[in-house]
């Protein structure tokens, strides 16, 4: 029951994850968000997902089902590049998200951190490990269970700081609930792995940490972080963008008239809500750019002004409208009241 369990896991968040790529990729060729970097990076992140679900998921049916407990270098190799970038995609993903340049000290931090132990990982596990994880040279073992310690010390640090940030610079609601939600994931999934690993160097599991009943998390962390970023995804620009479409196709079906028709409508409605909630002239210009489906950086360059300001006014109209994301506001402005 418990394999079964573990297998249905690890199914489940490799096609979650390719449903998250799939959402993605939907968004990214429509002209409006072909450059935007918040999901290109949302890509790399579900990509790394992906391939580490699936990784995994060879490990444990080759142990469990098989009976093959060897890992060759190849499968190490590959175990200690996803782990390396499965971290460094999600802070450079929470970057995006945070839409601020001001930051970009801490990218290159995280950058140099992630060459630095991945060099070191590679440097070990072809030199020193053998095909159990096993490290049978005392010097090798002990300096490597320190490092791997200080380095998962180190990734916590920064997935918090990267959160601190996050949550300082987004204004929705949405992004702040999805940096929280990753990064104590991937916070939990570091610790884990590091407590295996170096019971691995030592010899403590034998042959396998799963053989000894070792609780497998990986399954459902992936999951999680697989669901949240689907979640992510069509509630931040999937679903409002692809309503604004419908919209638009509707409009094309009609006559002219009744085109114009809708349109007005969408103006009134657009007054009506600014008219409401005391919007400044400019509020009400970026609340219709957001509609329309509009980056932040396409709402700068269409009103001439800094993408520092587009968030200040983004943040001011979630503040008077109520909302906490793009849809909320999509929604608010296709209600039929929407001044009650």
């Amino acid at each position: 029951m418990y394999t079964d369990l573990i297998f249905i896991c690890y199914i489940t968040a490799i096609c979650l994850s390719l449903l998250c790529l799939a959402l993605i990729a939907l968004v990214l060729v429509h002209k409006e968000h072909r450059d935007n970097k918040a999901f290109v990076a949302a890509r790399n992140f579900a990509g790394t997902v992906t391939l580490t679900g699936l990784l995994y998921f060879v490990f444990y049916y080759r142990e469990t089902v098989r009976d093959q407990y060897e890992l060759f270098l190849p499968f190490r190799i590959a175990d200690y590049v996803l782990c390396c970038l499965l971290i460094l995609f999600w802070l450079l993903l929470v970057f995006r998200l945070m839409d601020k340049e001001t930051y970009g000290k801490w990218v290159l931090l995280a950058k140099v951190f992630t060459g630095v132990r991945l060099v070191a990982s590679l440097v070990v596990t072809a030199g020193f490990m053998g095909p159990y994880y096993d490290i049978s040279a005392p010097v090798a073992r002990g300096v490597w269970t320190a490092l791997e310690v200080l380095f998962t010390i180190v990734t916590v640090l920064l997935l918090v700081s990267f959160a601190l940030m996050g949550f300082k610079e987004c204004v929705s609601r949405l992004r702040r609930s999805y940096i929280l939600a990753c990064s104590l994931l991937l916070g939990a999934w570091s610790i884990i792995q590091c407590i295996v690993d170096t019971g691995l160097f030592f010899g403590r599991y034998g042959m396998s940490a799963w053989m000894e009943e070792c609780p497998d998390l990986n399954g459902s962390i992936l999951f999680l972080c697989s669901l949240s970023t689907f979640l992510f995804v069509f509630k931040e620009d999937f679903s409002p963008l692809f309503f604004a479409d419908s919209s638009k196709m509707e409009a094309g079906q009609d006559s002219a008239a009744a085109a114009e028709d809708q349109e007005q409508d969408l103006e009134r409605r657009i007054d009506q809500i600014a008219e409401l909630h005391k919007l400044t002239v400019r509020e009400r210009e970026v609340l219709e750019l957001v509609y329309d489906g509009y980056t932040n950086p396409e709402i700068a360059e269409a009103l001439f002004i800094s993408i520092n300001t587009v968030k200040k006014h983004i943040r001011n109209l979630y503040e008077k409208l109520g909302v906490n994301s793009r849809m909320e506001t999509v929604h608010l402005i296709n209600a039929r009241n929407p001044w009650k």
